[in-house]
């Protein structure tokens, strides 16, 4: 266990204890203050213990009651297993109508059924409030397992704050569940996730590699990969030599969950002020759509380059993109999906988060851009005329 967290070491205790039936379906486990004095460490650290076995389908905890035990092995077919009676799942996404999202859906639903099951789907538009009552409704209809994506919010706390409550009810009805897309550092939770960080620095590089001199980062609200994405810009942009690259990380104030025309007033008021910028990396194609109808208006950015996540092709054809980088969303749907069931059917608790990568879409001009370091020669690039 050498190099494990604290959290870990009692989590990995209990959890070959549970596995191994020394410790059995419908036992209790101390509470987070007994675990503190027990290892000599914070109750923080013994929650984090004790959530990330509910996460893996091993105990369910309830305040008031406690955590308790609810895996009973793989061949057991009583206590929680008999529960599995309406072979219905729930997935929570904020725009249904969105490419992306339906890709999503799609996946979840082949996973959904290959098992036998079907499938709810909730628009949540990234309120809260609508987050719960869906979440709620499908308690109330039986779901077996649940599948969401986290709301975002204005910053790193509240986005923490708010989806803890949304995992707080979901816990509180004893169900699994699986984030989708976004993650959260406060919560050991299974999630399906796109790989963020690595793909926005080799996105950053190539935008350097054509010459630009003066690039911006144009990103929107606060999500765990809206944070991975600015990371890998701003370290891409430090290892490059630039000084203070996080002030090249412009914020939008988009009303909603996703950016449009409403924000056009305040882009092209930032290419006016703005004149020396040669380069734009958008981490969402909503981002990307106001950035060129801007440029319509303006010749300030006429030579800009663009790079920008979520391919389109129509988006694509626009003269100054060089490059856009596709998540394979279906793939990911079919992710989450997978690791729902192995928390309904008791396989494989260990697994707790997958992670697809984008595929980078590059104009043929670029070929020669690609180079023996890093990521872009390893993943699957695919060359456009």
């Amino acid at each position: 266990m050498d190099g494990q967290f604290i959290y870990e070491r009692i989590a990995s205790r209990f959890r070959e204890s549970i596995l191994d039936g020394k410790i059995r379906n419908g036992d209790k486990l101390p509470s987070a203050r007994d675990l503190a004095e027990q290892f000599q460490t914070s109750q923080i650290t013994a929650n984090k213990a004790l959530n990330q076995l509910a996460a893996e389908g091993l105990i369910h905890r309830s305040p008031g009651s406690g955590s308790m035990v609810i895996y009973a092995g793989p061949d057991h077919k009583s206590g929680v297993s008999e529960i599995r009676k309406t072979k219905l799942i729930g997935v929570i996404v904020f725009d249904i109508a969105h490419p992306f999202w339906a890709g999503t859906i799609r996946g979840i639903e082949e996973e959904c059924q290959r098992h036998g099951y079907n499938l709810l789907v909730g628009n949540d538009e990234g309120k809260l409030e609508k987050a719960e009552s869906y979440i709620a409704n499908f308690v109330s209809l039986g779901v077996e397992g649940l599948i969401f994506v986290p709301i975002g919010t204005k910053d790193k706390n509240s986005y923490e704050i708010e989806n803890r409550k949304l995992l707080e009810q979901i816990e509180r009805a004893g169900i699994p569940y699986v984030l989708l897309h976004r993650s959260m550092d406060t919560y050991v939770t299974p999630a399906a996730q796109v790989e963020n960080y690595q793909s926005s620095y080799e996105a950053t590089r190539l935008l350097l590699k054509q010459g630009v001199r003066n690039p911006l980062c144009i990103s929107h609200y606060f999500s765990q990969v809206v944070l991975d994405r600015e990371r890998g810009f701003v370290e891409a942009m430090t290892d490059a030599g630039f000084k203070n690259p996080e002030q090249r990380v412009y914020h939008l104030h988009p009303l909603g969950q996703t950016v449009d025309i409403r924000e056009l007033n305040e882009v092209a008021g930032m290419m006016e002020e703005n004149r020396h910028i040669d380069g734009i990396f958008t981490i969402a194609a909503d981002m990307l759509v106001v950035v060129i109808q801007a440029m319509k208006q303006s010749s300030a950015w006429e030579h800009v380059k663009l790079v920008s996540f979520d391919f389109n092709r129509s988006l694509y054809r626009h003269r100054n993109i060089i490059a856009m980088l596709e998540t394979p969303s279906v793939e990911m749907g079919m992710q989450s999906g997978n690791l729902l069931f192995r928390h309904i059917l008791h396989e494989s608790p260990y697994k707790m988060r997958t992670q697809v990568c984008p595929v980078f879409h590059i104009k043929k001009n670029l070929k020669e851009s690609l180079d023996s370091k890093g990521y872009l020669n390893e993943q699957h690039v695919k060359i456009h005329d």
